[in-house]
């Protein structure tokens, strides 16, 4: 709890910063709380569309807020960017 609470710190200090986004919506997902991760790593996802573990731990938090159709797109756009990435093949997967 004490790394979330720094992460939401640094998150209203520097709302726009790729890199606090990931860190607080990746906290956000560990603590058990996907729907907050989804909206924060949505922000992040728009800033750096070609971040890889931003993409995956979205279609992580879409998968568990019930949204298998958003989870399979961050994956296939994470498959474009990396095409061997083995979290990402099993979304897809699971999704057919």
């Amino acid at each position: 709890p004490r790394a979330l609470s720094l992460a939401r710190g640094l998150l209203g200090a520097f709302p726009e910063s790729p890199a606090c986004q990931f860190y607080a919506g990746t906290l956000e997902l560990a603590a058990g709380d996907p729907a907050a991760a989804a909206r924060i790593l949505e922000r992040a996802a728009q800033g750096q569309p070609r971040n890889v573990p931003i993409r995956l731990n979205l279609a992580v938090a879409y998968l568990k807020t019930g949204r298998p159709a958003q989870a399979q797109e961050q994956a296939r756009a994470v498959l474009e960017l990396d095409p061997n990435n083995g979290q990402a093949k099993a979304i897809v997967g699971a999704g057919r």
